[in-house]
Protein backbone atom coordinates (compact mmCIF):
# COMPACT_ATOMS: atom_id res chain seq x y z
CA UNK A 1 0.00 0.00 0.00
CA UNK A 2 1.37 3.34 -0.53
CA UNK A 3 1.07 4.91 2.43
CA UNK A 4 1.90 2.40 4.88
CA UNK A 5 5.35 1.41 3.30
CA UNK A 6 5.33 -1.70 1.24
CA UNK A 7 7.89 -2.85 -1.63
CA UNK A 8 9.34 0.02 -3.74
CA UNK A 9 9.68 -1.92 -6.18
CA UNK A 10 6.10 -2.94 -7.01
CA UNK A 11 4.94 0.32 -6.26
CA UNK A 12 6.89 1.37 -9.01
CA UNK A 13 5.34 -1.68 -11.45
CA UNK A 14 1.51 -0.75 -9.67
CA UNK A 15 2.54 2.94 -10.63
CA UNK A 16 3.25 2.20 -14.52
CA UNK A 17 0.34 0.17 -15.01
CA UNK A 18 -2.03 2.71 -13.43
CA UNK A 19 -1.23 5.67 -15.48
CA UNK A 20 -0.99 3.59 -18.93
CA UNK A 21 -4.60 2.64 -17.77
CA UNK A 22 -5.32 6.20 -17.17
CA UNK A 23 -3.66 7.33 -20.40
CA UNK A 24 -5.46 4.68 -22.45
CA UNK A 25 -8.78 6.18 -21.07
CA UNK A 26 -7.79 9.26 -22.41
CA UNK A 27 -6.48 10.43 -19.29
CA UNK A 28 -3.62 12.11 -18.23
CA UNK A 29 -3.16 13.05 -14.93
CA UNK A 30 0.17 14.51 -12.66
CA UNK A 31 0.63 13.53 -9.31
CA UNK A 32 2.65 15.51 -6.76
CA UNK A 33 3.09 15.34 -3.39
CA UNK A 34 5.19 17.75 -0.97
CA UNK A 35 4.38 21.58 -0.18
CA UNK A 36 3.16 23.87 -3.23
CA UNK A 37 4.85 26.59 -4.85
CA UNK A 38 2.73 29.28 -4.13
CA UNK A 39 1.66 29.58 -8.05
CA UNK A 40 0.81 25.73 -8.40
CA UNK A 41 -3.27 26.60 -8.38
CA UNK A 42 -2.43 29.07 -11.15
CA UNK A 43 0.09 25.83 -13.02
CA UNK A 44 -3.17 23.51 -12.01
CA UNK A 45 -5.76 25.33 -13.60
CA UNK A 46 -3.96 26.29 -16.78
CA UNK A 47 -2.94 22.40 -17.41
CA UNK A 48 -6.50 21.70 -17.10
CA UNK A 49 -8.19 24.52 -19.07
CA UNK A 50 -5.47 24.20 -21.99
CA UNK A 51 -4.45 20.90 -22.00
CA UNK A 52 -7.09 18.61 -20.54
CA UNK A 53 -4.19 17.54 -17.97
CA UNK A 54 -4.81 17.02 -14.07
CA UNK A 55 -2.27 18.11 -11.51
CA UNK A 56 -3.46 15.87 -8.20
CA UNK A 57 -1.87 15.86 -5.11
CA UNK A 58 -1.26 12.73 -3.40
CA UNK A 59 0.22 13.27 -0.37
CA UNK A 60 1.81 16.66 1.66
CA UNK A 61 5.35 16.61 3.18
CA UNK A 62 5.23 13.23 4.47
CA UNK A 63 5.92 10.42 2.25
CA UNK A 64 7.34 7.08 2.72
CA UNK A 65 9.71 5.38 -0.21
CA UNK A 66 6.86 3.46 -1.52
CA UNK A 67 4.22 6.50 -2.45
CA UNK A 68 7.50 8.34 -4.07
CA UNK A 69 8.45 5.75 -6.74
CA UNK A 70 4.91 5.20 -7.21
CA UNK A 71 4.31 8.82 -7.50
CA UNK A 72 7.95 8.40 -10.23
CA UNK A 73 7.05 5.64 -12.23
CA UNK A 74 3.23 6.83 -12.92
CA UNK A 75 4.35 10.58 -13.66
CA UNK A 76 7.44 9.05 -16.45
CA UNK A 77 4.75 7.63 -18.05
CA UNK A 78 2.23 10.60 -17.91
CA UNK A 79 5.04 12.90 -19.25
CA UNK A 80 6.09 10.76 -21.78
CA UNK A 81 2.31 10.71 -23.61
CA UNK A 82 2.14 14.62 -22.44
CA UNK A 83 4.90 14.86 -24.98
CA UNK A 84 3.89 12.62 -27.36
CA UNK A 85 0.49 15.08 -27.52
CA UNK A 86 1.93 18.18 -27.03
CA UNK A 87 6.01 17.93 -27.72
CA UNK A 88 8.79 18.65 -25.31
CA UNK A 89 9.19 21.73 -22.75
CA UNK A 90 5.27 22.09 -22.32
CA UNK A 91 5.50 21.21 -18.53
CA UNK A 92 7.84 23.65 -18.03
CA UNK A 93 6.65 26.58 -20.22
CA UNK A 94 3.41 26.45 -18.43
CA UNK A 95 4.92 26.26 -15.17
CA UNK A 96 7.37 29.38 -16.07
CA UNK A 97 3.86 31.54 -17.19
CA UNK A 98 2.27 30.64 -13.69
CA UNK A 99 4.89 31.72 -11.82
CA UNK A 100 5.12 34.81 -14.12
CA UNK A 101 1.56 35.49 -13.33
CA UNK A 102 2.17 35.02 -9.72
CA UNK A 103 4.78 37.09 -9.03
CA UNK A 104 2.92 39.87 -11.19
CA UNK A 105 -0.20 39.32 -9.37
CA UNK A 106 1.52 39.67 -5.95
CA UNK A 107 4.65 42.19 -6.25
CA UNK A 108 1.79 45.10 -7.90
CA UNK A 109 -0.37 45.16 -4.81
Amino acid sequence: DLFGGGDPKTAYRDGRAEAERDVASGNIILKTYGLPAPWSEIYRSNLLSRYQIVSRPVAGCVVTETLVESVKRYNEVSRAEIERRYGTGLLQGVAKEAQQAWQQNHTNR
